[in-house]
C-alpha cells in the first residue's frame, strides 16, 4: 500500500498434465499487501518447443487492513503495573505460526520525559529453537535494567525481524505498545 514492490517466486514441478497445482504464499508476504494489490502469473517451462509458455498478469486489490501485532506482556503483573522492586520480570511475546527460530526480537522500553529527553533500553533476542508450537518466546529483564524507569508511565513493545521479508513497516514488523508503570 505504500508502494513498496515484493516480488516471490515459487516452483512447482508438473509430473501430470491437466491436474490443478496450488502454490501456497508465507502469511507475512499476504500481511504485506493488505490495503494494496497483488499480481499473480507463472511461466510453464517445457522440454519441447516452446520452451517457456508466458501467462497473463491477473491482479486483484486486496482489502481490509493490517492486523498489528499483539503487545508484550510481563508475567505476573496482568494490570500492567510493577511494584515493590523485583529482582526481575519475563516478558512474553506472543506465539505466532509463522515464527521461525531466526527471526529477531527487539524488546523496547521507551520513555519520553520532555522534549528532548528519551530514556530508551533495548535488547535483542534471537527466538531460537527452544520455543515449542504454540509457546511464546520470553525473556528475562532484571531490575538494574528497569531502575531508570521507576515512577514513571512509559511504553514496551517488540519489533519482530524475519528471515522471510526485508521488508519494514510499523504496520507489519513492530507489536501494539503497553504502558507500564513502576513505583
Amino acid at each position: 500500500p505504500k508502494g513498496g514492490v515484493k516480488i516471490i517466486h515459487k516452483f512447482v514441478e508438473i509430473r501430470r498434465g491437466g491436474q490443478v497445482y496450488s502454490v501456497f504464499i508465507d502469511y507475512l508476504d499476504v500481511r504485506m499487501a493488505a490495503e494494496g494489490r497483488v499480481e499473480t502469473s507463472f511461466v510453464l517451462r517445457k522440454s519441447g518447443p516452446p520452451y517457456e509458455v508466458y501467462s497473463k498478469k491477473t491482479s486483484a486489490e486486496v482489502r481490509g487492513s493490517v492486523v498489528r501485532l499483539e503487545p508484550p506482556d510481563l508475567e505476573g503483573y496482568p494490570d500492567d503495573h510493577i511494584g515493590n522492586d523485583p529482582a526481575h520480570v519475563i516478558a512474553r511475546c506472543p506465539y505466532y505460526a509463522w515464527r521461525q527460530p531466526t527471526d529477531e526480537i527487539l524488546w523496547i522500553f521507551r520513555l519520553v520525559k520532555g522534549l528532548n529527553e528519551v530514556i530508551l533500553h533495548t535488547e535483542t533476542q534471537v527466538v531460537g529453537q527452544s520455543w515449542p508450537v504454540g509457546a511464546p518466546v520470553k525473556q528475562v529483564f532484571y531490575w538494574e535494567q528497569l531502575r531508570q524507569f521507576k515512577g514513571y508511565s512509559f511504553e514496551f513493545y517488540y519489533v519482530i525481524s524475519s528471515s522471510f521479508t526485508r521488508a519494514r513497516a510499523i504496520d507489519l514488523n513492530e507489536s501494539l505498545r503497553r504502558i507500564l508503570t513502576i513505583s
